[in-house]
């Protein structure tokens, strides 16, 4: 394969014969503060004004992962040079991609992804609205949860204008069951498609609470899958030399321990219907995550068959989905093991760890000589089914930018001089 750089991709597509129908489970998108105050409330627009331009202030340069980034600052992790660059140079190229559907929709094509679904942060300055942490004072709830409403409405407008082709996932305000509830109406009725469910924290009820009952009745009752994105939950404030790889060791136990929460609290079995779904975590920790689990289910030391009637491991494959974002070849030999239904791939636009402008690459060397109806789960069908999609409609889209099935089944010769994470062959990171 001849050496390719990031410039000599995103040419139109041709129609193409068997396309795959690729649906990315992730993606990021940052909406300008001008569009999101047009969705601020009369009452607070003084304070989103004041808050916004407080937080814009403090970026003498709009690099996220560089020195003068008040992420940076706060995190302390020391970023190699090549993660700035990339990270800058790939918001950069996806320009009003980020916050604009059309031109969203034209990378999307030049990627041959089909359908994708959205989520904040896509390493711009322009973070969420009135975004936890940010915002002090005895009014902070209050004004987290007027920016949650603020994003979700701007949300549904843009995933309007692009003709089924984008999925939007509500953000909660937690902390309130019955906004929460209120909220999960309001996203259906507004054509969202699933909920940005947090991972677990001190500052919130623990999901083991009664008092989410009436939540996640609303779930189920709409159809509404749960979704917790990677990067999320209680970490401690990490310090020293050794911080990022404290992070990163740490990072996906405290993403996914919500599901702990509510097999034991019995919440999947009075909700069969509710899904919950989740992404960027990889998959390998599946496995003997859900041994270790069965293992306290079945101990000698108490009956916990009390609590639920059947292990965990069940109802993980029955509620369950991983979006095993920029998936690996390992990860997708994985398939089998952990449950093909159940593996939905993502791109991560426009992370620097993601597969954008490298997406057919990627492909390649994840998927090639795999069974190809493994191949068709696991790039679209299997998040057609959780989030309810009209297959027929993206199948027509697809045949303009999907790629071929021989495409796809054509082993990568060379991998790209790239630091994304798709071309890994060891574990989460490497």
């Amino acid at each position: 394969m001849t050496q390719t750089t990031e410039l000599d991709h995103g040419a139109d597509r041709s129609p193409t014969e068997d396309p795959v129908l690729i649906v990315s489970i992730d993606s990021h998108i940052s909406p300008l503060f001008p569009q999101l105050r047009e969705y601020c409330p009369a009452k607070y627009v003084a304070q989103f004004d004041e808050w916004a331009n407080g937080w814009l202030s403090l970026w003498t340069d709009r690099n996220w992962f560089g020195e003068n980034s008040p992420i940076s600052a706060q995190w302390n992790f020391p970023f190699t040079p090549e993660v700035k660059e990339r990270t800058q140079a790939l918001v950069d190229r996806a320009g009003a991609g980020v916050y604009d559907p059309q031109a969203r929709l034209r990378d999307m094509s030049a990627d041959g992804i089909s359908c994708e679904l959205v989520y904040h942060t896509a390493f711009t300055p322009e973070i969420f609205p009135f975004q936890e942490g940010t915002v002090m004072g005895p009014d902070a709830r209050e004004l987290e949860a007027v920016g949650i409403r603020m994003y979700n409405r701007w949300l549904a407008d843009f995933i309007g204008a692009s003709d089924g082709r984008l999925l939007g996932a509500a953000y909660l305000p937690i902390w309130d069951v019955d906004a929460c509830v209120e909220e999960v109406t309001l996203a259906k009725q507004n054509g969202l498609h699933c909920l940005n469910f947090p991972a677990p924290r001190r500052t919130y009820p623990d999901y083991n609470d009664p008092m989410f009952e009436p939540f996640w009745a609303a779930c189920a009752d709409l159809e509404m899958p749960l979704t917790t994105h990677g990067g999320a939950g209680d970490m401690p404030p990490y310090s020293g030399k050794e911080a990022w790889a404290l992070y990163s060791s740490d990072l996906f136990y405290y993403s996914r321990r919500g599901f702990q929460y509510m097999v034991w609290a019995g919440v999947f079995e009075r909700y069969p219907k509710l899904r919950l779904a989740f992404t960027e975590q990889r998959c390998n920790w599946v496995l003997d995550t859900l041994a270790d689990l069965d293992s306290v289910y079945y101990s000698r030391f108490q009956d916990f068959s009390k609590l639920i009637p059947r292990p965990p491991s069940e109802y993980f494959r029955e509620n369950c989905y991983l979006g095993v974002s920029f998936m690996s070849r390992f990860e997708a030999e994985s398939a089998e093991a952990i449950g093909v239904d159940k593996l939905m791939w993502g791109s991560d636009y426009p992370h620097f760890e993601g597969t954008w402008l490298y997406t057919e690459e990627s492909m390649r060397n994840t998927f090639a000589g795999l069974p190809e109806d493994n191949i068709r789960r696991m790039l679209g069908l299997n998040a057609i089914e959780l989030f309810n999609l009209d297959r027929a409609a993206l199948e027509k889209v697809a045949a303009k930018v999907g790629p071929s099935m021989a495409t796809i089944n054509t082993p990568l010769e060379k991998i790209p001089d790239i630091p994304g994470l798709a071309f890994r062959t060891r574990g989460t990171w490497s």
